[in-house]
């Protein structure tokens, strides 16, 4: 069973989704608008999952919030110009 844990706002949505994998660890996907942006596979070990999972989406969140902002703010980052995401 999947949780979403979703940042709502009127320009779209950003959801941090996660499903236990039994013993194996849990699955993590960070998904905007309906699309998969980044998915691990994080492991039950130390650090404690949800820390190794927070160090693994952060970067990938952050260039999401600076796509969207560029996006909607009408403002133009020459340093996000022609990157993917």
């Amino acid at each position: 069973m999947w949780s979403a844990h979703g940042v709502y706002d009127i320009r779209g949505v950003l959801t941090i989704e996660e499903q236990p994998a039994f013993n194996q660890g849990t699955l993590i996907r960070v998904v905007y608008e309906r699309q998969v942006m980044f998915s691990a596979h994080v492991r039950p070990h130390k650090p404690s999952p949800e820390k190794v999972a927070e160090a693994a989406i952060s970067p990938v969140t952050d260039r999401v919030a600076q796509r969207v902002a560029q996006r909607f703010m009408g403002g133009y980052d020459p340093d996000l110009a022609g990157e993917e995401l």
